[in-house]
């Protein structure tokens, strides 16, 4: 059982999916690996936000789709490439491509040229196989996983290397279980070889060895 800091959050000062979140989790020897999300803007850029929104996180509002990069440099938006090209490490960089609005062959043709250009150890996720599909097709060496609150039924031909599973329903297969917070929904994982997606790492270190 291994941890990866969900939005890069764990015990520091940083808003999540900022670089200076996704970097300090990097630094911590309990945590295996960091999970982002990848929005694009009004002018094409790739940047790491949860929500369709910066009203939560941020001191702005509205929706990222609307706005281009620029605007949203002042809130402290990260950029896809300037989180990656500061990455040092081999751990597990988790990637929740969010899917609202998208143009699928557009977005993921510019996802695909920012991580080629960095050689890091790459997991792409997304609830919809559609975009899966597109990626593994275009980029077969990368690792593509299917996000679910359900038990997986891929009746699709898209070739998964792992699942993301809502941690209510882990059926003791998949490779992902998101999210754990505290030691009480962590007990039926102990000793799994499976990855904890968690913004709590520090609290749950001493048993994700």
């Amino acid at each position: 059982m291994k941890l990866i800091a969900h939005r890069g959050k764990d015990n520091h000062k940083y808003t999540e999916n900022t670089k200076e979140a996704l970097l300090k989790s990097l630094t911590k020897n309990y945590i295996a690996g960091v999970e982002c999300d990848v929005r694009i803007t009004k002018d094409n850029v790739l940047v790491l936000n949860h929500d369709m929104t910066i009203n939560r996180t941020t001191s702005g509002s509205g929706f990222i789709k609307n706005k281009v990069y620029k605007e949203l440099k002042k809130y402290n938006i990260t950029t896809l490439n300037n989180f990656l090209k500061k990455v040092n490490s081999d751990k597990l960089i988790v990637i929740e491509i969010k899917s609202e609005d998208l143009e699928i062959e557009s977005f993921i043709n510019k996802l695909i040229n920012i991580c080629k250009k960095y050689r890091l150890n790459y997991y792409f996720c997304s609830f919809r196989i559609d975009i899966l599909k597109y990626l593994k097709e275009k980029e077969p060496t990368f690792k593509v996983g299917l996000l679910t609150r359900g038990i997986l039924k891929n009746n699709s031909n898209v070739k998964l290397d792992f699942i993301s599973i809502w941690k209510n329903n882990y059926s003791g297969k998949e490779e992902f279980v998101w999210t754990i917070n505290n030691l009480k929904d962590l007990k039926k994982f102990y000793n799994k070889n499976i990855y904890i997606l968690t913004d709590k790492a520090y609290k749950l270190k001493n048993y994700g060895r």
